[in-house]
């Protein structure tokens, strides 16, 4: 028989409809967009995060989105600059501006070789990763943000030896 080609059939195990079921046995919000799409919320410790994760089979790469909704009220160019600073220690991913005013923390988890229960584990890693920058993020626009940063003495003269020691001591025990 020349000339036949033998037909393979590969079998698709696409890592987010398991990560679906994770979502929906948690009781999560979330909305599949397509089947290589999946939104949902997610908490971190300064607020509440949008994730979207995208899967591409031919690279065995999940990217995963972070979106903080809260830095639309920043001006642009503050933002930039915070960017910029975030980006240069960023070490899961990098933040951008999308195209209405947001950040994003985008990521991306490579899956070559591994078992689906070590695809599921190291998906939720990287979305952990993601909040912790992503609440780095947050800590430091808050703080760049105001126009008089939080100082530990009133006036500027009140540099006094009492107020630098407690500048530079040591915390112990309990407040």
């Amino acid at each position: 028989m020349s000339g036949t080609k033998e037909i393979t059939f590969k079998i698709e195990s696409n890592p987010l409809n398991e990560f679906e079921d994770m979502l929906e046995s948690s009781g999560y919000d979330y909305d599949r967009v397509t089947k290589t799409r999946l939104h949902f919320e997610c908490e971190g410790k300064q607020g509440s995060y949008g994730i979207m994760l995208e899967w591409n089979d031919n690279s065995n790469i999940i990217k995963c989105s972070l979106v903080i909704t809260a830095t639309k009220s920043i001006p642009q160019e503050m933002l930039i600059t915070c960017i910029s600073q975030a980006n240069e220690s960023a070490w899961h991913g990098f933040f951008i501006i999308d195209g209405v005013g947001n950040s994003v923390f985008k990521s991306l988890f490579q899956y070559n070789d591994l078992s689906l229960n070590d695809t599921i584990d190291g998906l939720e890693k990287t979305i952990d990763s993601a909040i912790k920058e992503a609440d780095r993020f947050s800590i430091s626009l808050a703080l760049s943000n105001d126009n008089e940063m939080p100082s530990l003495f009133q006036k500027d003269e009140d540099w006094t030896l009492e107020n630098l020691t407690l500048m530079f001591s040591e915390t112990k025990g309990n407040a």
